[in-house]
């Protein structure tokens, strides 16, 4: 069973008969876990999406010092060894390098936003990792240009205090929309 969250709220629907979980490739458009009938693995999937989108809420909101209740708790999932990588620089960045980032675009071109259009989450089968991609809009970088854009974000369980944490986020530019 997959969860789709593109309606005003969760309606299960079949997974095609060609469809396998895997974790090298985001799964079709929804939300997934690797035992969808497992509650807490659904629960944990919603909750590591809302984690992974408190950085876009950020962006959107032009929150750049963080402040809001939802994006404090986002960053509070940070690992300590957290690095972006987006396909347009060379080397890794700190969440802090990647905001700058961001609030450069948003300074160029106030109509800057990042527009969620799919989200999916991928828990391996052990429950200490997890992957979770974003499929989104990007508008704002050119005049009247949508660029698409696609991130994954990968988590996973500490052991020490049970908490999950995200230790990397790869970021990917694709074509206009």
């Amino acid at each position: 069973m997959q969860l789709n969250k593109n309606q005003d709220h969760l309606q299960p629907f079949p997974l095609p008969k060609h469809h396998k979980m895997q974790t090298t490739s985001p799964p079709p458009l929804t939300t997934t876990t690797t035992e969808p009938k497992d509650p807490d693995l659904i629960n944990l999937a919603l909750e590591l999406e809302d984690l992974s989108t408190a950085g876009i809420a950020a962006v959107n909101s032009r929150d750049w010092a963080c402040t809001s209740p939802r994006i404090k708790r986002g960053l509070s999932h940070l690992s300590q060894d957290f690095r972006a990588q987006p396909d347009n620089f060379p080397g890794s960045l700190t969440f802090e390098e990647n905001m700058a980032s961001s609030r450069f675009l948003a300074e160029q071109d106030a109509s800057f936003q990042l527009e969620i259009v799919h989200i999916s989450t991928n828990i391996e089968t052990n429950r200490r990792f997890a992957s979770v991609w974003i499929e989104m809009n990007v508008s704002g970088i050119s005049p009247g240009v949508v660029m698409k854009g696609f991130s994954e974000l990968k988590w996973r369980l500490c052991g020490d205090d049970g908490r999950w944490y995200c230790y990397r986020h790869l970021g990917m530019r694709g074509g206009l929309v």
